[in-house]
């Protein structure tokens, strides 16, 4: 008996498959368990998002397609554990092929997946909701038709079918698609708005204020937390940043999700600590702080910013808050972002501060000493989205914003300075400006 089993042991290590390995249930987590969520999404039967734990969610999605194979004539059990039957059903496309494709009508994950892909490509405009509808169906069909005549075997049906799925995910250079990710290889200078994933950029001289590079720059747009430029600029001017405060309570009334330093009302430190707090940790709190400090009151300073603007000639910039924290009134354009930014770093403490990366904040009354740093990966050299030549200055992102950016970059007497908005992820921030700075330095 013994025998038989060492066998049976060594069989199952040498195909590499064992039941008892490929069995997944609810408390199961790890890879295989993201690849089986991956695929459940795909199929249809799972709408969230997959996070490689096998909880309730996992487990009705797979008792779903097993009912679902089922009734097509796949006996399965169904009792959502994903076993070798399971498994091996859901990644045969012979079998689990029909739950693939779908077209008008449908919503979900999987579609938000299909509308990023042709987001990302050019061939959708409005931001991925996951309903399928008519915009997206005349996307679809817009990549299928360039497709087409760019020699795919593929019709123009407004369908998620097998064959706009193979083209969609399989190699696509051959396809001639102006999109950012086939602008990998390419001289810098032959960069055009194609190539540029956020739906708004801006790239001037810093010295002349030419505009060498620009993107719907016009556009009003939520500016997010590229708002704290203004309020840095406007702190400045005010000066007295060596003076000791005490925090008031304003810094604690800001939203639960914002993001904060953090500091708290009552702590004793300089006003110079808060605007390093400010630009570096992009804290929420900082920004209530030092409006209070500096004009009485936020409704004041927030007065005092949009002041600031008019003066600026900042045709397209409305702030309601210091921080950036969301409002429909809450509005600024990327070319308004540049002009901003080009006069700001006029100040060589403004640059100082907006072009650090790390700073140590002193202890206080109520904490230890704070070590704070950037986490724009543009800036580390750690980071693949490294560029060497960026010098800060602040990052943004709301759910509503997407993610934006106004950086400058400086190479030999020359400085630029960009801004990006409305980018989908943040990787995608990183490469549009490395792009940008490229093309300015390239002229």
């Amino acid at each position: 008996m013994r025998r038989l089993l060492s066998i049976l042991l060594m069989l199952c290590m040498l195909s590499g498959k064992c039941y008892a390995s490929a069995l997944l249930k609810e408390g199961s987590s790890g890879d295989e368990v993201l690849k089986l969520q991956n695929r459940l999404v795909e199929l249809g039967f799972l709408n969230t998002l997959p996070d490689g734990k096998y909880g309730k969610e996992t487990m009705e999605s797979v008792r779903s397609f097993q009912k679902s194979s089922t009734h097509m004539g796949h006996k399965l059990s169904q009792d959502g554990i994903a076993g070798e039957q399971t498994l091996s059903a859901i990644y045969d496309d012979s079998i689990s092929g029909d739950f693939l494709y779908f077209n008008r009508g449908e919503r979900g994950l999987r579609v938000v997946r299909l509308q990023e892909r042709l987001y990302d490509l050019g061939f959708l405009s409005e931001r991925p909701d996951g309903i399928f509808g008519s915009n997206t169906e005349n996307a679809l069909k817009d990549f299928q038709k360039h497709a087409a005549d760019n020699g795919a075997a593929i019709a123009i049906n407004g369908c998620y079918d097998k064959a706009t799925r193979e083209t969609l995910l399989g190699d696509m250079k051959s396809l001639n698609i102006e999109a950012p990710e086939f602008f990998i290889d390419k001289p810098a200078d032959s960069l055009n708005e194609k190539y540029i994933y956020a739906r708004n950029c801006a790239l001037i001289d810093a010295r002349t204020g030419e505009v060498l590079f620009s993107k719907n720059a016009d556009e009003k747009k939520y500016p997010a937390s590229t708002t704290k430029i203004m309020t840095l600029l406007v702190c400045l001017e005010k000066g007295n940043i060596d003076k000791q405060i005490i925090v008031p309570k304003e810094a604690g009334e800001v939203p639960k999700d914002s993001s904060l330093v953090p500091v708290y009302p009552g702590e004793n430190m300089c006003i110079k600590d808060l605007l390093y707090g400010l630009m570096l940790r992009s804290g929420n709190d900082a920004a209530n702080a030092l409006a209070v400090l500096n004009s009485g009151s936020i409704p004041e300073f927030v007065n005092d910013m949009n002041i600031k603007a008019r003066k600026m000639g900042l045709k397209n910039t409305h702030f309601v808050n210091p921080h950036g924290y969301h409002d429909e009134e809450h509005v600024s354009s990327a070319m308004d972002m540049c002009n901003l930014t080009r006069q700001a770093i006029q100040s060589l403490e403004f640059c100082r501060i907006a072009m650090s990366s790390d700073y140590i904040m002193p202890p206080t009354n109520k904490r230890d000493a704070l070590n704070i740093r950037s986490s724009a990966e543009i800036l580390d050299p750690e980071s693949v989205y490294y560029y060497p030549l960026a010098r800060g200055i602040k990052s943004g992102y709301t759910k509503v914003a997407g993610h934006c950016y106004v950086g400058a970059a400086i190479k030999g007497d020359r400085v630029l300075i960009a801004t990006v908005m409305d980018c989908r992820l943040r990787p995608m921030l990183w490469q549009d400006m490395k792009n940008l700075f490229e093309y300015g330095f390239s002229k």
